[in-house]
């Protein structure tokens, strides 16, 4: 196993980049000059290491993928995955693999890695019409989507529409209690993504009704971030707009579309239960899979955290704690 130099990468892989994961293309990987790859034999997973004054850490932003960008059998992804770990171990390129991007879902765990089950729900598109994509879905979300069509809608796409989504985005997020994604990083990213990243918001009568981000390849489209209006003057008007984007995204080639992130413990009475509603009644398999993570250098680890919590209670805040921390005691129930 080696780090791959990410010119040498794209020399091996010319003329497949089309068909891998968004974060192994090239305009990914200039705009993200942090990030490496690591090969073993013909399979490649990229990496991005983050340092402070105490602790390395790497997380993997994908699992592996071969030379033709398909994920690699389960044998095969837990041998390279081993392999990482005694690599990353032997050679002290971090402390710590922190869990990695929640769409980066493993199929198997590495040994002695701490881990949780976790799942996403995903929309084949291949080989599909519009219509077959429209009829798999719930009936409910099939009459609102057609009864949002015969209204005065209009979807506008692209960077000129970034400050009203993310307004919207940030009300949304304020409601959820989630992560709101910074205008300027969403900005960056849609002028280095050129054929990559794509921003779609829906407006009725020439108001804005929501929004949703997308990141893809031919591989998958991932939904990253969306936006809703408070009240809107349809309640079909995100589903339309999500459909709309399946059928742009089939045409563009792509596989699948992917609602990133399904919990497969016990969510219900909470926010997050009618989130993977929604998602789930677009007609979409739930794909389960796993994040795991592992300590390097426990003793080091371990007085980080140490410190970190200290840090955290005189300043008031909470100890960030991932979704492998929230899921690991709780019952499975999907």
């Amino acid at each position: 196993m080696k780090v791959l130099p990410i010119k040498e990468f794209l020399a091996l892989s010319t003329g497949n980049t089309e068909l891998f994961p968004f974060c192994f293309h090239p305009d990914y990987l200039k705009a993200n000059p942090d990030i490496e790859i690591l090969q073993y034999d013909k399979m490649f997973a990229p990496i991005k290491i983050y340092k402070n004054k105490f602790l390395k850490v790497i997380q993997f932003q994908f699992p592996p993928i071969d030379i033709n960008g398909e994920r690699l059998k389960n044998i095969e992804e837990k041998l390279f995955c081993e392999t990482a770990i005694k690599f990353i171990t032997e050679n002290k390129l971090a402390h710590r693999i922190v869990q990695p991007k929640n769409y980066a879902l493993f199929n198997v765990l590495p040994a002695k890695t701490v881990s949780a089950p976790f799942g996403t729900y995903v929309i084949k598109l291949q080989n599909k019409t519009g219509e077959q994509i429209l009829e798999s879905m719930q009936a409910r979300y099939r009459s609102a989507i057609r009864q949002t069509e015969k209204l005065n809608v209009e979807i506008k796409y692209g960077a000129s529409e970034l400050k009203a989504f993310q307004k919207l985005h940030a009300k949304t997020m304020e409601r959820t209690g989630a992560y709101v994604e910074e205008y300027e990083s969403l900005k960056d990213e849609l002028l280095a993504l050129p054929n990559n990243a794509l921003l779609a918001t829906v407006y009725i009568d020439g108001k804005i009704q929501g929004g949703v981000y997308l990141t893809y390849s031919a591989f998958s489209a991932y939904y990253f971030h969306g936006a809703s209006a408070d009240t809107t003057e349809a309640s079909g008007a995100i589903k339309y707009l999500h459909y709309k984007l399946m059928c742009l995204m089939q045409d563009k080639g792509v596989k699948q579309y992917d609602f990133v992130g399904a919990r497969l413990s016990d969510i219900a009475g909470t926010k997050l239960e009618g989130i993977q509603n929604f998602k789930k009644r677009f007609g979409s398999e739930l794909v389960k899979g796993y994040l795991w993570k592992i300590d390097l250098d426990r003793t080091k680890c371990k007085t980080y955290d140490n410190l970190l919590k200290i840090k955290c209670k005189l300043k008031g805040t909470k100890f960030p704690v991932d979704i492998i921390d929230q899921e690991k005691n709780k019952k499975i129930v999907l």
